[in-house]
């Protein structure tokens, strides 16, 4: 596997083929559906959400941060740590919505807008 061209579904392939589990049978641990989890592989969907994130990584032994900072990465979302690290600091919050490479991005995004209101009171 190429590390520069890693991303959550070929990393979350690559684990469950090392630990030899066939598809439907990782599925089904998962409770989720092969084709899904088939999609999820091949980039066709996102990472699922965080707590079947924490499954895979479970069953697969797999690093809780990784595998979630891929997952993050492949729905394009704010990592977790990173989220909870800035809603902990109200002068974080302040200094990204100042400044103008941030705004016009980020106030789009409604998860984002919410996330800074909450934290501004």
């Amino acid at each position: 596997m190429n590390i520069y061209n890693i991303t959550f579904g070929n990393y979350v392939r690559q684990l469950r083929l090392d630990y030899v589990l066939g598809l439907r049978e990782f599925a089904r641990r998962l409770e989720i559906s092969p084709s899904y989890l088939n999609d999820v592989e091949k980039q066709r969907w996102v990472a699922p959400k965080a707590i079947v994130v924490s499954k895979i990584a479970k069953l697969l032994n797999a690093d809780d941060k990784y595998i979630m900072d891929l997952a993050s990465q492949s729905r394009k979302d704010i990592v977790a740590d990173i989220s909870d690290m800035v809603q902990d600091s109200l002068e974080t919050v302040k200094l990204t919505k100042s400044n103008p490479r941030f705004s016009f991005k980020w106030r789009k995004n409604k998860k984002y807008k919410r996330f800074l209101n909450v934290n501004e009171h």
